[in-house]
């Protein structure tokens, strides 16, 4: 059983990550559309996975779904996959000068938990050269 501390830490993580959404609103809101299994899913595996650094690719493509989900905008989540292929493709080619068409979206992408920290780093940098 987690420990009160472990939930606050959780809710401030998810808070962060989510809109001001307590774990529980955030579960509340995506059980509007999917059913109540579904979204507890979501949020207490594979969004719980991430918070203890114990993500796999699919949790993390969900957790981007999940915030695509509550943002309500469907255009964002091909547009925000679509720049993670890009990102990825460059950073597998080493051809990070690419990545400099992504400016004008890297700080959104990265507000909206799109991209990491490294990732926008690595876009603001190419668009430096």
């Amino acid at each position: 059983m987690k420990s009160n501390d472990t939930i606050k830490k959780f809710d401030t993580f998810v808070s962060h990550n989510f809109f001001g959404y307590s774990a529980h609103t955030l579960y509340q809101e995506l059980c509007h559309s999917y059913p109540a299994e579904v979204a507890s899913q979501w949020v207490y595996v594979n969004i719980w996975h991430t918070f203890i650094d114990n993500d796999t690719p699919e949790d993390i493509d969900i957790a981007r779904h999940v915030a695509c989900i509550i943002i309500g905008d469907p255009n964002f989540e091909i547009r925000a996959l679509a720049a993670r292929d890009y990102i990825e493709y460059c950073m597998a080619t080493h051809e990070y000068e690419r990545l400099a068409v992504l400016t004008d979206d890297a700080l959104d992408l990265y507000i909206k938990g799109v991209i990491n920290l490294h990732e926008f780093k690595l876009i603001i940098a190419a668009n430096k050269k």
